[in-house]
C-alpha cells in the first residue's frame, strides 16, 4: 500500500507538470484542449485520496503485524469498521 500511495503521488506530480505543457502545445496547434480537464480532475482526485490511503495503511499496519500470504491464495478482508475508518473494508493481499 505504501508503494502504491507513493506511485500515486508520482502520477499526481507528473500530471501537474505535464498538463500545462500539453495544453500550451495544443493551443499553439489550434486544437481543442477541453479533454484535458478530465486529466486535471484525475490529478485532483489522486491528491484528495492520497491522505485517506496513507491513513488507512497506517491503521492496517498498526493492527496487522504479519503480512504473509492468505492461506486460501486470495485476498482477505480487513474490517475497517473496527477501527473507526470511513470505508467498510479494504483488502490485505
Amino acid at each position: 500500500m505504501h508503494d502504491f500511495e507513493r506511485d500515486l503521488g508520482q502520477a499526481e506530480a507528473t500530471l501537474g507538470r505535464s498538463v500545462p505543457h500539453i495544453r500550451q502545445m495544443l493551443d499553439e496547434l489550434g486544437l481543442d484542449t477541453s479533454p484535458l480537464s478530465a486529466i486535471r480532475e484525475l490529478g485532483n482526485w489522486i491528491g484528495a485520496k492520497r491522505p485517506e490511503l496513507r491513513r488507512r495503511n497506517e491503521a492496517i499496519q498498526a493492527v496487522v503485524s504479519d503480512w504473509g500470504t492468505d492461506t486460501t491464495g486470495g485476498r482477505r478482508p480487513f474490517d475497517e469498521t473496527l477501527f473507526n475508518l470511513d470505508s467498510s473494508a479494504c483488502w490485505i493481499v
